[in-house]
């Protein structure tokens, strides 16, 4: 099986904009059998996304469903969903699944929290699950092979936790971890960059070099 990453720069308010860059980041060679994009990174993360927030089933998961289609891949990517009075902080792959973040960050209080449990889907023969960023740190077991992990990391240490944090998961779960993390623009912020694909053994397969935007590591 083989993932391709998508690290996007943060940029709010440019849903279009950013789907023309995965356009055309999936035109420059065949993607892997997943696609995945990184956290709220169509819309932007802070500080209220909200007013961008769409029901299931409209423009952003049609263009998802688009790009999937065309490219004979399965693209996972964010959606800022409304669901009546609430809006979830949401990944989506058109067919496949449709999640709802379980633990918004402490600033995410626009976001109401997921009630549902995270699939489990099968591709290219592997279990994929998905938790989307601060999810990471609630994890009890995780029931695949593979683990999406779209986030919009925050690190104020000097040194990127994630170093740490996703082999430690990825040899306590035996599983796989997949990350996109939003890519350096504005705001600018630190913990941008850095998107990578960990190992069950806790070995680093493949890390987004400065500057790149697209990742393809097979598993």
């Amino acid at each position: 099986m083989r993932v391709t990453v998508l690290e996007l720069p943060a940029r709010p308010g440019a849903v279009e904009a950013q789907l023309r860059l995965v356009e055309e980041e999936l035109s420059r060679s065949p993607p892997g059998e997943l696609v995945l994009l990184s956290e709220a990174i169509l819309t932007g993360y802070l500080p209220d996304p909200s007013p961008l927030a769409e029901r299931r089933g409209g423009p952003t998961e049609q263009a998802l469903a688009s790009l999937s289609q065309r490219f004979r891949t399965h693209v996972v990517g964010p959606l800022i969903e409304r669901d009546g009075a609430q809006v979830f902080n949401a990944v989506t792959a058109p067919g496949l699944f449709h999640y709802r973040k379980r633990n918004p960050w402490y600033v995410e209080t626009w976001a109401a929290p997921g009630l549902e449990p995270a699939p489990v889907v099968t591709v290219a023969g592997r279990r994929v699950t998905v938790c989307i960023c601060f999810d990471v740190h609630f994890l009890e077991n995780v029931d695949a092979d593979v683990l999406l992990f779209p986030s919009a990391w925050v690190d104020d240490a000097p040194v990127d936790s994630r170093g740490a944090l996703l082999p430690e998961v990825a040899q306590r779960f035996g599983v796989t971890v997949v990350n996109a993390n939003w890519g350096v623009g504005e705001p600018r912020v630190r913990g941008q960059g850095g998107s990578r694909v960990v190992a069950a053994s806790g070995e680093v397969l493949g890390q987004m070099a400065a500057g790149a935007r697209r990742l393809d590591v097979e598993l």
